[in-house]
């Protein structure tokens, strides 16, 4: 029989083992490639935004998150180039920092970018403040705020799911932005 000292000592080192086993977070860098993707709640809105031509040029692009993370899904940390990828997102929708002739100008700052899951969903959100100014103005106007969102299934803590998940709120948020902002463009 074990000596009851040797026993505390093992029932110890097990708590031990099992509490810190409760806290390990691995990390998940997924692709920073953005891929429009469209809900079926509103393609054929997304469709046509995707569709204008009217160019903007970004002046400006900046991670004003306070939590530099993108969330948890399941028991994993999602991080990845925000930066990147927003930019990529914004070109999709012709808002370039690289345009040289006077457009209509805009200044875009990312508020907020999280995935979390519960049980089986995922749920994607989006935060942009943008200020936006045209050629013939000198400053920019009051910020506005888009937000875009995307719930999905968990079936297996893919990067591709959670990556499509993301993508989508970003083809919310952007596309909401593209509605207001062309309306200076007609």
């Amino acid at each position: 029989m074990l000596a009851p000292t040797l026993m505390k000592k093992i029932l110890l080192l097990l708590g031990i083992v099992m509490l810190s086993g409760c806290h390990y977070s691995p990390k998940l860098n997924i692709d920073n490639q953005f891929e429009a993707r469209h809900s079926s709640r509103n393609a054929k809105h997304h469709m046509n935004i995707t569709a204008q031509t009217c160019p903007y040029r970004l002046t400006e692009f900046k991670d004003a998150r306070s939590n530099k993370s993108l969330g948890r899904v399941a028991f994993s940390v999602i991080e990845n180039d925000v930066t990147q990828w927003s930019i990529d997102a914004l070109k999709t929708f012709n808002i370039h920092p690289d345009v040289n002739r006077e457009y209509l100008q805009v200044k875009v700052s990312l508020v907020k970018a999280y995935i979390h899951s519960v049980n089986t969903a995922m749920a994607a959100n989006i935060v942009f403040k943008v200020e936006k100014k045209s050629p013939e103005v000198k400053a920019f106007d009051q910020p506005q705020y888009y937000r875009g969102y995307s719930v999905s299934t968990n079936w297996a803590t893919g990067r591709g799911e959670i990556l499509d998940t993301l993508n989508e709120a970003m083809t919310d948020a952007i596309s909401k932005m593209r509605a207001n902002l062309d309306r200076q463009c007609r």
